[in-house]
């Protein structure tokens, strides 16, 4: 995956990702510990208060960061109804557009009711 540095920020730096938005990482050392987090943040903002997070307890936020990218992904309701917010909402995307992107994902949602899209979705599955 190809990005680029952006700059830098008080806990570290900011990358661009392949979609061309910036990523939060934290870099930092701590008693001889090498810390570099991909943040979640949506804003400098948040990243900031991700990193007060992470300054309050660096080994348990560390554990948590790992233990939420292991969690299983389900496409259900509630990851439906935030996606098509997003959609309408951040994205501006028409309603036709959004309906059209829901239709689909129902349709998707039947298919993939119970299986983790982070490990076991097989294409034999599908």
């Amino acid at each position: 995956m190809e990005h680029t540095t952006e700059g830098t920020w008080l806990g570290g730096y900011v990358r661009v990702d392949r979609h061309g938005r910036p990523v939060w990482v934290i870099r930092e050392q701590h008693k001889g510990k090498r810390y570099t987090i991909a943040l979640a943040a949506r804003s400098e903002e948040e990243a900031k208060a991700q990193l007060a997070l992470f300054r309050q307890d660096r080994a348990g936020y560390e554990k948590r960061a790992r233990a939420e990218a292991t969690e299983p992904v389900y496409l259900d309701d509630d990851r439906l109804l935030a996606f098509l917010t997003w959609s309408r909402d951040e994205k501006e995307n028409t309603p036709t557009h959004v309906h059209a992107q829901k239709t689909y994902l129902l349709w998707w949602m039947e298919r993939l009711a119970g299986i983790d899209l982070r490990g076991d979705l097989k294409l034999s599955k599908l």
